[in-house]
């Protein structure tokens, strides 16, 4: 069998349940994958959504009655909660003036946890730990506070959903309370009134009032007649259906006599007549008017005495019928008990839930729907932009880096090897001149052959391959002098350069300074067979019979060491037109047998360094521009990532909102308007 109120629970429960996954799911992105973003100021509002949905599937699921209790700091609401309970939960509910929710519920074994405004849950060990934890939570949040009336904006409201949001929203205490698991009520403690620390009070009580069966106000007879008592009590009336007062009595109070003997005081004696004084001369016209409908009850009861009988109970050392029917205490919990069991009830605890879960569908779609969410979604929709580019960017970059700069330098290798080519030619010819020149300064001087063969010819052999290595830079500076640096300006990797902004001539003119630059020069020898060098012999060398051998040794010196000084008329009277165009075909053979590999050597050496050079630096650049690019696009990705998923967790939200109130729509036309017909909660036999 089910009643009716479980099964509008159960249909109730089954709408909104959904819904927890993507509010949830977007709470968790703005509060943790979100650290890029700006503070999202509809970040509290969602948080609260998802605390009012948890807050109510909670209460549908174990069908359960919260009973709010306020009243002033020290006015006996732990010791009410004791009362009720059969247990002793004023170590949890006395807690340190905290702007929090105690619920305090049944359970076999005694659970403890905090809800923070962030949504973050904190397991506690035992009570004595969370007196200690909610201590420190309690000068935290006073420093968090100082530090806001500190500012320059102090003026404006501390809320700690924004300033604050590791701040404690809510004490989940759960113990052995059987009276509790039988009335599935759930008690809640709210923060005294009239503390320092009061901020979102109303903003608190409000939220109960779709929740909240009814309210339970607690004040101590001394301050019954105080008029700012009853301030925060007014709006209470408006909030709530049914609202019980209870005035704590103190039985223990004595009044003094004339013979200075002490009596019992009225208020322990015949509390009814405090009670009439209140309503004659202190009860305001809302309180009058709420008592007259009857949603204001009284009832005086002596709390500590309550609570005493209820904990020796539930001890089984005394039977606390009597003693509770003499504290007040049994009237108060009877009509109570009455109430949660009535028809009035149902259609409160009904029309308040579909209420309160209408509130919450259309706060969250209120955030999905904002220019904060609709901020976001352009943002995204931008970000996939840059990233969609970044990505062109790092291919590119990959396609350079990855290009083979020979092969895309192969034209301009043809032009230069070309030039190369047609300048060896003319290089050859000015160091035959050069040869020339240098045998005939010779033989018009007086110097020793060893100085034609070890200086005179190799310097001007150096000079011309200097000539020649300079031609081919000026050549290869003229071939990569384009703005594409010699590349084909319609091939890809000029293209590919030019996309990414490369600056090509910064590398190309360190690249052509480079080519060249310390290149090393073997020398170029002149070789003459000195045996075969012609002499003339004069008549007494004939005479003699001089061998041409031992001519030479006079004339030139040792064939190892050609170094003795001959005049240009020994040198034009003993080796004549002969030698000299002998020495000049040696010197001419020695060219063409060396210039032609040195001519290659430095063409290939400067083409070399000018390619080795450009591609480092090119590398240099590209891979710079590779790690930036890929942070670049790590970051926007990530934010991609981030908006993206917040976008469509709103889009998933709000479409799972317009969902479900379609659902709670059909909840509310199966029962809203279907009280049971009498106080009993009608019992109907589900149908298989």
């Amino acid at each position: 069998m089910q009643t009716r109120l479980s099964q509008f629970c159960r249909d109730l429960d089954r709408a909104i349940r959904p819904l927890l996954t993507p509010v949830e799911n977007v709470s968790a992105r703005l509060g943790d994958g979100a650290q890029s973003l700006p503070l999202f100021e509809g970040l509290p509002a969602l948080r609260d959504g998802t605390h009012k949905a948890r807050l109510l599937i909670e209460k549908l699921s174990r069908q359960q009655s919260y009973v709010l209790i306020f009243g002033p700091l020290k006015s006996g609401k732990s010791t009410l909660m004791n009362a009720m309970t059969g247990a002793y939960v004023s170590e949890v509910t006395s807690l340190p003036a905290y702007p929090c929710l105690v619920y305090v519920s049944d359970a076999e074994r005694p659970q403890y946890s905090l809800t923070k405004y962030d949504g973050n849950t904190e397991q506690v060990a035992d009570a004595t730990a969370l007196r200690a934890r909610v201590e420190k939570a309690h000068l935290e949040l006073a420093q968090q506070l100082r530090a806001a009336e500190r500012a320059p904006e102090g003026h404006v409201e501390f809320d700690p959903a924004i300033q604050f949001p590791q701040a404690i929203r809510k004490v989940d205490a759960r113990v052995p309370a059987g009276k509790l698991e039988q009335s599935a009520a759930v008690l809640v403690d709210t923060p005294g009134l009239y503390s320092r620390m009061k901020f979102g009070y109303d903003q608190m009580t409000r939220d109960f009032r779709d929740t909240a069966a009814c309210a339970v106000f607690v004040v101590k007879t001394d301050n019954l007649f105080l008029e700012q008592v009853f301030e925060e009590f007014h709006e209470l009336l408006e909030l709530f259906g049914r609202i019980f007062l209870v005035v704590n009595l103190d039985g223990t109070k004595r009044d003094l006599r004339e013979d200075g003997t002490l009596v019992p005081s009225l208020e322990s004696e015949n509390p009814a007549k405090v009670l009439e004084a209140f309503e004659n001369l202190s009860m305001s016209a809302p309180l009058k008017r709420a008592a007259d409908e009857g949603r204001l009850r009284i009832y005086p009861v002596d709390l500590l005495q309550a609570a005493s009988a209820r904990l020796k109970a539930s001890t089984g050392s005394e039977d606390p019928t009597e003693a509770l029917r003499h504290t007040g205490f049994e009237a108060l919990e009877r009509d109570m008990t009455d109430y949660l069991n009535s028809s009035e009830y149902y259609q409160t605890f009904v029309n308040d839930s579909l209420r309160y879960a209408k509130s919450v569908l259309t706060s969250l779609i209120e955030v999905s729907e904002s220019e904060e969410v609709t901020a976001i979604t352009g943002q995204a929709k931008e970000l996939e932009g840059d990233v969609s580019r970044a990505r062109a960017r790092q291919q590119v970059l990959d396609r350079l880096a990855d290009t083979d700069w020979d092969a895309a330098r192969e034209d301009t290798k043809s032009g230069y090897l070309e030039f190369v080519k047609q300048l060896a030619q003319k290089t050859r010819q000015d160091a035959i001149g050069q040869a020339r020149e240098v045998v005939r300064q010779w033989f018009e001087s007086d110097a020793p052959l060893s100085q034609l063969i070890d200086k005179d010819f190799d310097a001007r052999a150096q000079a011309a391959l200097d000539a020649f290595g300079q031609g081919c830079r000026d050549q290869l500076g003229q071939l990569v002098g384009s703005p594409t640096a010699g590349l084909p300006a319609t091939g890809s990797s000029a293209k590919d350069l030019a996309l990414i902004e490369v600056p090509v001539a910064k590398v190309r003119d360190a690249a052509i300074a480079k080519a060249g630059s310390e290149l090393q020069l073997d020398a170029v020898p002149l070789e003459i067979p000195y045996d075969e060098i012609p002499v003339r012999r004069g008549l007494w060398d004939w005479v003699l019979f001089r061998r041409a051998r031992t001519l030479r040794a006079k004339l030139l010196g040792e064939e190892s060491a050609p170094n003795r000084p001959i005049t240009a008329e020994q040198k034009e009277k003993h080796l004549g037109a002969n030698a000299r165009a002998f020495i000049l075909e040696c010197a001419i053979e020695s060219l063409d047998k060396h210039l032609p590999s040195a001519f290659e050597r430095v063409a290939r050496d400067i083409w070399a360094a000018y390619g080795r050079e450009w591609s480092e630096r090119l590398l240099a650049e590209i891979s710079g521009r590779q790690r930036a690019n890929h942070q670049q696009l790590e970051a926007a990705e990530k934010r991609l990532s981030e908006l993206s998923g917040i976008a469509d967790g709103f889009r998933d939200l709000a479409e799972a909102c317009a969902q479900i109130s379609t659902e709670v729509a059909a909840v509310d036309q199966d029962f809203a308007t279907e009280p049971p017909d009498d106080d009993s909660m009608i019992l109907e036999i589900e149908a298989g």
